[in-house]
């Protein structure tokens, strides 16, 4: 009979995190090839005889809605920015009740760091809580 693994929040994490990586891919795949379909779509309905150009047009538009509507780059912004949150809630979990502050520097320093990568402000206890609030 198989033994059964003990719950580990650490596990737990890691699993959230890694699902939510594989999401933000997907998203930021279906983000660049609709942008990219979108865009050679419109030139080849340019450069194309009448006939077949309104087919491809219309095709374009379609894409267009669909596009709008389901926002992948704004999807996948939303995954990566709650990865980064969790992971720097799970880096403090795992320095425990005490950490030393050099530890905290650098989980500071790396939030800060992935900010200024991503154009997403730093998590902050006052952001979290404005966030709650509303």
């Amino acid at each position: 009979m198989a033994e059964e693994k003990a719950y580990s929040l650490d596990e737990d994490c890691l699993g959230t995190l890694r699902a939510w990586f594989k999401i933000y891919k997907r998203w930021l795949g279906a983000n660049y090839a609709g942008v990219i379909a979108i865009g050679a779509g419109s030139a080849l309905a340019a450069v194309i005889d009448p006939p077949i150009s309104k087919y491809i047009s219309s095709a374009v538009t379609v894409l267009t809605v669909v596009y709008a509507s389901t926002r992948p780059a704004e999807r996948a912004r939303s995954y990566r920015e709650a990865w980064l949150i969790l992971g720097d809630a799970l880096a403090k979990y795992r320095a425990g009740p005490n950490p030393d502050p050099r530890s905290v520097q650098l989980i500071e320093a790396r939030s800060k760091g992935e900010a200024v990568l991503s154009e997403v402000p730093a998590a902050s206890p006052a952001t979290s809580e404005t966030k709650k609030a509303e």
